[in-house]
């Protein structure tokens, strides 16, 4: 993101242009939500081990409230569905924080009788978007030696001649089986 300094912007949703992310009169409120999340395990005895705290992304709802004539209005919720439908990324600016690299992720709206029926409040539900730059490298393993031959994986070796299945060696036969294969053998030679 970041093409703008938002340091100079005021209390708003801004994209990457600087620009609000629609046509607004208020920016009524926000809600921050940072948050972390620490893993548990039981072990023995019923015990738990915490451990490993991981930094979750930021969700922020931010409330803001749009008037005044129905196309007015509609074009706010328009530009609110189209943010939604986007993988834009905006920035949320408070004087106490900037939040960047936030998605809309949801929304919605009510008009109500107090306080304006021409008025609408829309609710913006934002997530941080994490971006990372993949880094790539190629690494050669060794061949993996087992202690069993039996225990290793299959290997797809392609396609192979067929072979003539070798005959078993005659001392791993019963007597029942080596007769048979002489009478085999004997027709065979006719």
């Amino acid at each position: 993101m970041a093409t703008v300094d938002v340091s100079e912007l005021t209390w708003g949703v801004y994209d990457d242009q600087g620009q609000p992310i629609a046509n607004y009169d208020t920016f009524y409120s926000v809600k921050v939500d940072d948050n972390s999340k620490v893993s548990d395990f039981p072990v023995e005895d019923g015990a738990f081990v915490d451990y490993n705290k991981v930094n979750l992304p930021n969700k922020v709802m931010v409330t803001l409230v749009a008037g005044g004539s129905r196309t007015k209005t509609s074009a706010f919720l328009d530009a609110l569905k189209e943010a939604r439908r986007s993988t834009a990324l905006f920035a949320i600016v408070t004087p106490e924080d900037t939040f960047s690299s936030m998605t809309l992720e949801k929304f919605d709206y009510k008009r109500e009788a107090v306080g304006g029926q021409s008025m609408i409040k829309a609710q913006c539900a934002f997530l941080e978007v994490r971006q990372v730059t993949p880094q790539y490298a190629t690494v050669a393993l060794p061949a993996v030696v087992v202690k069993k031959p039996s225990s290793a994986s299959e290997v797809d070796t392609g396609k192979q001649q067929d072979q003539e299945p070798a005959q078993p060696d005659v001392a791993d036969l019963s007597y029942d089986q080596i007769r048979e294969r002489a009478r085999t053998d004997a027709q065979g030679r006719k």
